[in-house]
């Protein structure tokens, strides 16, 4: 309900275009992770996983539940609160999830990075995502973004919405599940690098370097 909320309602504001996302098609369970550099990547996420009928559970720093409004928006979105205290608390429950063909949604970054104008920019990944891979014995399925920060800019305290400038948003999965090396700091390496690969291709493609693609 949440997801078909936020493709109706950002529909005037915002195109959000995806491209290459058969794999969530292929693999309900795998561990999901993006890029993060702004509040909108969650609902961008959202929407596009809408359009596949998939619904992935996302995890999130449990001081987030704690607020008023993002702590019922996540609880609604059925969020697994991340417990650093006491990892095995969220491991166990993303594991369970896992094992019932749902995909989980982790930001690596663990928090906004990227330089403004510079999309393929990012933070070092958290070694987080590569160790819940581990712990469940599933595949990593990369996926990268470019725009979100243009319609959220970090530090605003809200969206620019403006239907009279509809901006646009890309989506860009990779074309199969990742293989987590044993060595959680290593395989995070990996990760990022797989990442701004695809950065590299989302914004060739979406500034025209690339030939135009069917998104879908």
């Amino acid at each position: 309900m949440l997801a078909a909320f936020f493709a109706v309602v950002l529909w005037p504001f915002v195109r959000i275009d995806t491209l290459r996302l058969g794999v969530a098609l292929r693999h309900t369970a795998a561990v999901v992770i993006a890029n993060h550099r702004s509040f909108f990547d969650v609902p961008m996420a959202l929407v596009a996983f809408h359009r596949l009928r998939r619904y992935p559970r996302v995890i999130v720093a449990s001081h987030w539940f704690d607020r008023f409004g993002t702590g019922r928006l996540l609880r609604l979105a059925g969020a697994i609160p991340l417990d650093r205290d006491d990892p095995s608390v969220h491991l166990d429950a993303a594991r369970q999830v896992l094992a019932a063909g749902v995909p989980i949604l982790i930001l690596p970054e663990g928090g906004l990075h990227g330089e403004p104008g510079q999309p393929i920019s990012t933070g070092e990944f958290k070694t987080g995502a590569a160790r819940l891979a581990l712990h469940c014995g599933a595949g990593v399925w990369p996926l990268a973004h470019v725009g979100t920060d243009e319609v959220w800019p970090k530090g605003a305290r809200f969206p620019r919405l403006n239907p009279f400038r509809r901006r646009r948003v890309l989506l860009l999965g990779g074309e199969k599940l990742l293989e987590v090396a044993d060595d959680p700091r290593a395989a995070s390496r990996d990760l990022r690098s797989s990442i701004v690969e695809l950065l590299e291709e989302a914004v060739d493609i979406r500034d025209g370097g690339a030939d135009a693609p069917s998104f879908s």
